[in-house]
């Protein structure tokens, strides 16, 4: 019988999507290469979009 495996969304904070837009934030790579292998679902709670900008 095949196994099941449910991930939980994971929420984003100010702090990784800052990293992910600016190429020299120390966790940029860091961010990226996260972000890239990530294959769940992502939310981002309405509080946190005008921090990021």
């Amino acid at each position: 019988m095949a196994k099941i495996v449910t991930i939980a969304p994971v929420i984003m904070n100010t702090g990784i999507i800052y990293a992910l837009a600016d190429r020299g934030d120390a966790w940029h790579n860091r961010a990226v290469d996260w972000f890239k292998s990530f294959k769940g679902r992502l939310v981002v709670p309405v509080t946190v979009v005008p921090e990021a900008c």
